[in-house]
């Protein structure tokens, strides 16, 4: 999505753990680690910029991770595909198509 942010993380640590692979074209904006780490001193109203959507995206990966992991299946599942959806821009049709090969024929 516009705007999302990816691998803040590494400015905590030396190495970042995760990978992403893109699902369509994206035009993305690679901000070196010490750039980011002087704007401190030389933007400090970037810099809170930063830091507050540093923290909005730790806001909704956190929500995220709770919706995914808690209640029966059926709900996690739903909540799963409904956000999927929302993601992907498929809200505004009437019903929402999935292909599921590993759905038994009933």
């Amino acid at each position: 999505m516009p705007g999302d942010l990816f691998g803040m993380e590494a400015l905590l640590e030396e190495s970042y753990a995760h990978s992403a692979s893109a699902l369509s074209n994206v035009h993305l904006c690679r901000i070196p680690k010490a750039i980011i780490s002087s704007l401190g001193e030389e933007s400090p109203r970037l810099h809170r910029q930063i830091v507050k959507k540093w923290g909005e995206a730790l806001a909704q990966s956190e929500s995220w991770f709770s919706e995914i992991n808690t209640g029966r299946i059926e709900v996690r599942l739903a909540r799963f595909f409904l956000r999927f959806a929302k993601v992907s821009g498929d809200m505004a049709q009437p019903f929402i198509k999935l292909f599921c090969p590993w759905a038994s024929k009933a």
